[in-house]
């Protein structure tokens, strides 16, 4: 985050997941569908890929493709990232 903000006092360009969150306006007022949001609970209670389908109605590959999309918007696969993403998003 310091690198990211120094480079952008200096007029360079600096790209990474995490400041893209946290500086971004736009992000703070998006609201993540609900699929997406039912992923989430799955994750953070641990579940497979295979019970995340049968729980959302969704295809195995589907769920992989969301669940690394979540990741992405988190820049991190840790449950504390998890958890932390979750409640900026009011969910906890």
């Amino acid at each position: 985050m310091l690198t990211a903000l120094s480079q952008l006092m200096l007029g360079e360009i600096y790209y990474c997941s995490q400041t893209k969150r946290l500086l971004s306006p736009s992000a703070a007022g998006h609201k993540l569908p609900d699929k997406y949001r039912q992923l989430l609970w799955c994750m953070r209670q641990g579940y497979a890929a295979k019970d995340m389908a049968m729980a959302t109605a969704l295809k195995v590959s589907t769920v992989n493709g969301y669940v690394k999309h979540i990741y992405a918007l988190i820049g991190s696969r840790s449950m504390i990232a998890l958890e932390s993403f979750m409640k900026t998003e009011g969910m906890l």
